[in-house]
């Protein structure tokens, strides 16, 4: 992802005939989402099959994308052109708001993993 602006509608064309840009927007947004999902959850079921602590692993994750946020803050530019200026506050917007994502994702994924469908009696 590029910036906030690089989400191409022509992608869910096929699934929507007349131009609603909400619709469109959550298309998007649903897309977007599913992969990351899915490796949040596969992250979390691994951490429960080798019982690693969680808050150790989330502190490292946190500490690499505070980095990564420190670092496009130190590139944001504030001269030139206005697409080079509107990318830079871009990129730092979207590692914070990755960080605040990341977070969610972990607590949707423990929902997901940790409930059960069905319980069978024990005897």
């Amino acid at each position: 992802m590029a910036s906030l602006n690089s989400f191409d509608p022509s992608h869910v064309f096929c699934f929507v005939s007349v131009f609603r840009p909400f619709v469109m927007g959550a298309l998007l947004l649903f897309k977007v989402t599913c992969p990351l999902l899915l490796v949040v959850c596969a992250f979390r079921a691994i951490l429960s099959l080798t019982r690693t602590p969680l808050r150790h692993l989330l502190l490292q994750v946190l500490l690499i994308s505070d980095l990564m946020a420190l670092n496009f803050f130190f590139l944001v530019r504030d001269e030139g052109s206005w697409l080079d200026i509107g990318i830079s506050i871009s990129h730092y917007v979207i590692v914070m708001l990755y960080i605040i994502v990341l977070f969610l994702f972990l607590q949707l994924s423990r929902l997901l993993t940790e409930t059960t469908v069905a319980t069978t009696p024990v005897d």
